[in-house]
């Protein structure tokens, strides 16, 4: 819609790409203003998903201090949670077990009382899931699936069912990928239980308030006890930079033309329907007018 737009308001085109009679032959407001009202829904639906919380900022009280110098000690012993070093920030607020937090430069908050309750091995095997989640910007991720869904309310009905099981199996691969990074299952269950509570603001978050999800995810940390499960090419990132260089090629190798023909007819027909609708109430404008008809 708004690349059709754009197109019709082109100086060259823009008096031969109005459909609807206007008394000023010297501009055409009707795309601009097409443009104008997408941009207005869109930045409200937009706007309805967009995070609220603020960053969280680290605690001072004495039980945040030592919690944080004993996660340093632990993140400094174990090469595999290098990425989380400057990345770990330790807060007072009740409401926050574990999660990941930020979109661009993401990064992991621990609550206070829920880490002090953690042995060593638990509090390891969770900053290990959460190191998943930063590396893979899993908040901004999960924020474009949330707009996704939210620009179409309709069709976000029926597929949010769908996102929340995408949520779920997500949450049990950054499980597989710790476990396979070194994480000791059964101290990763356990850290998820009791982390399974909503919490106020992390949209990625270890613990999941849904009972099956939990169920699931524990019953798999178990199943890795008995056989644990082996590295997979694609958590190396080969798969995702193969599917990647091969899309860019096809779009360099498909044809290209001018124009923009499906979203102009798009855009014609809504402002055909606008100027039946609230200017003429049925009488149609003629297309002999417009250059895509030639």
């Amino acid at each position: 819609f708004l690349s059709a737009g754009l197109h019709e308001s082109e100086p060259r085109n823009a008096l031969a790409g109005c459909l609807a009679d206007h008394d000023v032959a010297t501009s055409c407001i009707e795309p601009v203003l097409f443009v104008v009202v997408l941009v207005v829904v869109v930045a409200l639906l937009v706007a309805r998903v967009l995070p609220r919380r603020a960053r969280s900022a680290a605690s001072t009280s004495p039980r945040a201090r030592a919690l944080a110098q004993r996660i340093d000690g632990l993140v400094a012993a174990a090469p595999r949670l290098a990425d989380l070093r400057g990345r770990i920030v330790v807060t007072d607020d009740a409401d926050v077990a574990i999660g990941t937090e930020g979109l661009l430069a993401p990064r992991v908050v621990v609550g206070v009382d829920f880490g002090a309750d953690l042995s060593d091995e638990m509090l390891v095997a969770a900053l290990g899931h959460e190191r998943v989640h930063v590396r893979a910007f899993d908040p901004l991720r999960y924020l474009l699936l949330e707009v996704a869904l939210a620009l179409n309310p309709v069709g976000g009905r029926m597929l949010r069912p769908h996102a929340a099981r995408w949520r779920a199996a997500r949450e049990i691969a950054c499980d597989r990928t710790a476990v396979v990074a070194g994480a000791a299952p059964l101290a990763l269950a356990d850290a998820i239980v009791r982390a399974a509570r909503p919490q106020r603001g992390l949209v990625v978050a270890l613990g999941t308030p849904e009972t099956a999800t939990l169920r699931l995810r524990v019953d798999l940390l178990l199943a890795f006890v008995e056989q644990r499960p082996l590295r997979r090419r694609a958590e190396d990132g080969v798969a995702l930079s193969s599917f990647v260089l091969v899309l860019l090629a096809a779009t360099l190798w498909m044809p290209h033309r001018d124009g923009a023909t499906a979203l102009a007819t798009v855009h014609e027909g809504v402002e055909q329907v606008m100027h039946w609708l609230v200017l003429e109430q049925g009488d149609r404008p003629s297309h002999d007018a417009h250059p895509l008809h030639s």
